[in-house]
């Protein structure tokens, strides 16, 4: 299941006591994390390597609400050094900006320098139960 940000629910939790609600991002971002929460392909290229997303129709699994990617998403680590890959989290920008949610990964994934990471359309999955 997939764990909103602090700063997503806190932004629910505005709106329904009233308050102004963010636009919507015009692009959301997909970045993987290690058990720290720390980007990997920070860790291991340098620099911020999240990919652009979008997501199908949203349906119903018979147990919660579930989004996938539409395309292929590849991450590529360019630099020295290795980590693994345990969860995906959506953001709102490229760099910087603010995490909407994460998302365990089924299995971990050890990513070591020249590394591909492909999720096939219909791979990356967040669900809400």
């Amino acid at each position: 299941m997939a764990s909103l940000s602090q700063y997503l629910e806190d932004e629910i939790l505005e709106w329904i006591k009233g308050t102004t609600f963010a636009a919507a991002p015009t692009t959301v971002y997909v970045d993987l994390l290690d058990s720290g929460d720390l980007s990997i392909l920070n860790t291991i290229a340098g620099s911020a390597n999240r990919q652009s997303i979008t997501f199908g129709t949203i349906t119903t699994d018979g147990t919660g609400r579930i989004m996938s990617n539409s395309a292929d998403i590849t991450f590529t680590a360019s630099a020295v050094g290795s980590a693994t890959a345990v969860a995906a989290a959506i953001y709102d920008a490229q760099t910087g900006g603010n995490q909407l949610a994460q998302q365990d990964l089924a299995s971990s994934k050890a990513i070591s320098s020249g590394d591909e990471v492909k999720f096939s359309a219909g791979n990356l999955t967040f669900k809400m139960d």
